[in-house]
C-alpha cells in the first residue's frame, strides 16, 4: 500500500466502508495525495469510486475529513490540498 510500487495493493472485497489508518509517527506536513486503483489488473473495472483523506492529531477525537473524491472515473487520481495540513497520528 505505501511500498512504492504499482504491482502490490491493498483490497477489501467486503462491503463499504473500509478503513485505513496509519501511524506517521511524528506531525507531517500533508500537502497532497495520491490513489491508484487496481484497474491495471487484467483490464478489470477495479477503480475506487469514492474515498477520502482524513486526519487527526488526537486518537480520541473524530477524524476530520481534509479532502475527497466522489464519482472517480480515474485509475491514479492525484489531489492537491488547498491547504498545508499539519497530521500525526499517536497511541
Amino acid at each position: 500500500m505505501f511500498d512504492g510500487r504499482e504491482d502490490t495493493k491493498w483490497c477489501d472485497m467486503n462491503y463499504a466502508p473500509h478503513y485505513v489508518a496509519v501511524d506517521l509517527g511524528e506531525t507531517k506536513e500533508i500537502h497532497g495525495w495520491r490513489v491508484v486503483s487496481a484497474e491495471r489488473e487484467a483490464g478489470r473495472p477495479f477503480i475506487t469510486r469514492d474515498y477520502c483523506l482524513q486526519g487527526t492529531n488526537d486518537l480520541t477525537a473524530e477524524w476530520e475529513t481534509i479532502d475527497g473524491v466522489d464519482y472517480n472515473p480515474e485509475n491514479e487520481t492525484v489531489r492537491v490540498c488547498q491547504a498545508v495540513y499539519h497530521l500525526s497520528c499517536t497511541g
